[in-house]
Parts: structure tokens; C-alpha cells; sequence
């Protein structure tokens, strides 16, 4: 049988309808027979999420007790039972209709710690589905922003880079460590130029074509590096996470020679 007028109240409170707190209030999703829970499980017009009917399907299988619901078979699912078949072998229906079912559920719109915690255990569906789908949100969370890639460490480095040899006189001299950008270190000098202590930062930038720029720079109070505010001296391209070598160039602010970056440890690690 089916459900008729009874699906527009299922539809509007489904958990009301199919999973009452306690059997005080009817059983709900038990009273369900085989063709029943189907049309509630492919129906797109319900106000209920893919977890939810899950749910449902999961209490239909494993909380039955045998008790007659109009029918248990589902037409052209499963075979028609016999009126007094054994409660083991209805179970076994019951399993083999919910496990059919469960196509109908999208599973990249149930949560991932749902999916681990308990849609996994049921039983209800196959290893493989089940890694589709958390493949299908990692990349859903990828696309929208995610980054899995994490360093290892984000612990400062223990020492500074020294710049020797610039043609500006001011940008010369110890950067240590102070925050990061574009996930590498970030190294920083007080010093005075043109009679005012100014801040110079030596510190790697992203264009947006991913190409990436080591500046030194003096970054005005209260800005992050790598805006047009930026004053710069001196400029390396390059990738790599630390800005050692002797490619640099210089830019509106600087005077060649261009410097070149060593780096120095602190002592406990000479």
C-alpha cells in the first residue's frame, strides 16, 4: 500500500511523523511497510535532510519487531513473503530493501563525521560508495577554498638573515623572524631612514599569476606587506622559502650594488 494523504504530513514533519521520541507517540517509521519507506525515501519534495532519511532507513532495519505494517515487500524489490514467515527471514527483507534504498540517499550531503560515525556502521552501504563520497567533499571543500596542505611546523626559525653589500646603506644589517606571510617566514630590521625608525621587512609575496617576489621593503604601520604603499628597495623572484642567494635586484627605492642574504643561527645551533 501506499501512503497517500499521509505523505503531506510526513513531508512537513518528517521527524514528528517517523521519529518520535518514544512509542507513546506511534512508531513512526516502523509502522512503514517495504513500498511504504520507499515512497518516503525517493520522495524530493520532503523537508528533510540525506542524514535524516538515513536515519530513518537505519530505524526501519534495525529497531523491527516483527509487527504486522500492511506488508512488508517492496514490488519488483523483493519477492512477496508469506503472512507468517519467520521474524528472522523479514528482518532479512527488511535489510535487503533498506540496502536498495539506500542509492536513492545522497550521501555527499550528509556530514563527514555522519558518514564516519554512523552511516559506516550500519552496514547499510558499501566501502565504495562510502569513499566516493567522502572523495566527492574533499574536493567540494577544496573548491570552495580549503587548503589541506599544512606545514609540519610553524615554529620561528631560530636565528636571522643577515643583508650585506646594498648600495642603500640603511637596508644592510640582522632581520630577525616576526610572523609570516604567504606561509613562510617573515624577517624584520628597525632602522632609521631619511631621519624616521622605520621597520624594513624582508618577506616573500604571491602575484596573482602564483609567481612569488622576496621584497625588502618598508611597510607602512598598520598595512600587510605587498601593497602599492610599500616602499621597496630591493627585489629576488623566486620560490623558494628562504630568500638566500645573490639574484637581487633593485627597485624605486634602491641604489645598486643589489645585496646578497646569508643566514646566521643563533649560537645554541653553531
Amino acid at each position: 500500500w501506499y501512503l497517500g494523504g499521509a505523505m503531506d504530513v510526513i513531508r512537513h514533519r518528517t521527524r514528528d511523523a517517523l521519529l518520535p521520541h518514544d512509542l507513546s507517540h506511534g512508531r513512526g517509521v516502523l509502522s512503514l511497510s517495504a513500498s511504504g519507506i520507499w515512497e518516503v525515501i525517493s520522495d524530493s519534495d520532503i523537508h528533510a535532510d540525506e542524514l535524516m532519511l538515513f536515519q530513518c532507513l537505519k530505524k526501519w532495519v534495525d529497531e523491527y519487531d516483527g509487527a504486522d505494517c500492511g506488508g512488508t515487500t517492496l514490488r519488483g524489490a523483493v519477492a512477496a513473503a508469506p503472512q507468517k514467515r519467520k521474524h528472522d527471514e523479514m528482518a532479512d527483507d527488511r535489510l535487503s530493501v533498506a540496502q536498495a534504498l539506500s542509492s536513492k540517499i545522497d550521501l555527499t550531503k550528509i556530514p563527514p563525521s555522519a558518514l564516519k560515525n554512523i552511516v559506516s556502521p550500519s552496514g547499510l552501504i558499501g566501502k565504495e560508495d562510502l569513499a566516493s563520497a567522502f572523495e566527492a567533499q574533499a574536493l567540494r571543500a577544496e573548491n570552495h577554498g580549503f587548503s589541506f596542505s599544512r606545514v609540519r611546523s610553524t615554529s620561528e626559525p631560530k636565528g636571522k638573515v643577515v643583508v650585506k653589500g646594498a648600495g642603500v646603506q640603511e637596508v644592510n644589517g640582522e632581520y630577525v623572524p616576526r610572523g609570516r606571510i604567504d606561509g613562510v617566514t617573515k624577517y624584520v630590521k628597525i632602522s632609521f631612514w631619511k631621519g624616521r625608525e622605520e621597520a624594513f621587512s624582508l618577506f616573500r609575496f604571491a602575484s596573482i599569476d602564483g609567481s612569488r617576489t622576496w621584497y625588502i621593503s618598508i611597510v607602512p604601520r598598520n598595512f600587510e606587506p605587498g601593497s602599492d604603499d610599500d616602499r621597496d628597495f630591493y627585489f629576488f623572484q623566486c620560490q623558494y622559502d628562504f630568500p638566500f642567494g645573490r639574484d637581487w635586484k633593485a627597485k624605486e627605492e634602491g641604489v645598486d650594488p643589489a645585496p646578497i642574504c646569508v643566514w646566521e643561527p643563533d649560537n645554541e645551533w653553531s
